[in-house]
């Protein structure tokens, strides 16, 4: 059988065969090589591997990992997953109604697969179903079933929601999926009168297609059925969508008007350092001595980095960048 895959390297560009060396293709199954499998076609950037189709006809997930070398003697990997389904089949399916919980030790309905009970059974709220059956994937009795389930479903639209999907569980000492559906029991049948399918669904991701039979038709009769309607769409929809109403984003200043601020601000600034020129500042008492004159400047530097970090905290900066700039000036 040819499994097609793509050549590609760690950037999942395309890699052309004719400039490679090396290939080696594995076909693997749980990390367990089967074989190694040769080129059968090409077309473009896509290849073919030809493995023996007998490592295929188990069901299962199947990696084939290939090995190359590109033109500039870098050694890659790659790989591609590929998902084998089979048949899935189900057997020794029986099933009996009983007026107590006690486990029936011989079950009088036996259907085969594809098959439906010819009567007509009848159950009340004090009534228990029992079912049992088997479950082969390729023909192979299979413990591990993705889901296996029983159920009530009836055709009426409006006991749609009056019944509930019962999980099967695998029974080890029997080897078989047992199921029990509780009339009595609202978490499992809502009183509602009616005639029901008894049906019996299993699926598995190895599965070609899921099975669902119906088994038997049951007429359920209530003593006392429920006061109300029974439950429809609405009562099983999904909470109305959280909706809020975000307020209007706040008008930005006109972009002239900031700017004539601005030049007023730098104009008051030069008459500032205007004023200053004209006071006649001593600088005669700055220290002399090399280490006291470095931390001086050290000083105003940080000064005046914090005044120039409360202007970009104005124009540009968030509050926490301010503050991550501030401990660095501060340390």
């Amino acid at each position: 059988q040819e499994l097609p895959f793509q050549l590609s390297n760690l950037v999942d560009e395309a890699v052309d065969l004719s400039k490679t060396s090396k290939l080696k293709c594995d076909l693997l199954k749980d990390l367990t090589t089967l074989e190694s499998g040769k080129i059968a076609s090409k077309s473009g950037a896509n290849y073919k591997i030809d493995v023996e189709s007998k490592n295929l006809k188990e069901a299962g997930s199947f990696t084939l990992r290939c090995n190359f070398t590109n033109e500039k003697g870098v050694n890659y990997q790659t790989s591609s997953n590929y998902l084998v389904k089979t048949e899935l089949t189900i057997s020794e399916l029986m099933f009996d109604i009983v007026q107590s919980k006690k486990v029936p030790q011989v079950y009088r309905y036996q259907v085969k697969q594809g098959q439906t009970a010819q009567e007509q059974l009848e159950a009340n709220q004090n009534s228990f179903i029992y079912i049992k059956f088997r479950a082969s994937l390729a023909g192979k009795p299979s413990a591990q079933i993705t889901f296996a389930g029983v159920r009530l479903t009836s055709q009426e639209a409006r006991l749609k929601y009056a019944t509930s999907l019962i999980e099967a569980l695998y029974n080890r000492d029997t080897q078989q999926y047992e199921a029990l559906i509780d009339i009595g029991d609202p978490e499992h049948v809502l009183p509602y009168n009616g005639v029901y399918n008894l049906e019996v669904v299993i699926g598995d991701e190895l599965a070609q297609t899921t099975i669902k039979q119906s088994i038997a038709k049951v007429s359920l009769l209530f003593r006392k059925q429920a006061p109300n309607d029974p439950p429809t769409d609405a009562t099983n929809q999904l909470p109305s969508e959280i909706q809020h109403n975000f307020p209007p984003e706040r008008r930005k200043p006109s972009a002239i008007l900031t700017l004539i601020f601005l030049v007023a601000i730098g104009v008051v600034f030069l008459i500032f350092l205007g004023v200053l020129g004209k006071l006649n500042l001593n600088f005669g008492r700055f220290p002399s001595d090399s280490g006291v004159a470095l931390k001086m400047i050290l000083f105003l530097a940080c000064v005046f980095a914090i005044l120039g970090l409360l202007v970009l905290f104005w124009i540009k900066f968030n509050l926490m960048q301010t503050l991550t700039y501030l401990s660095l000036i501060h340390i």
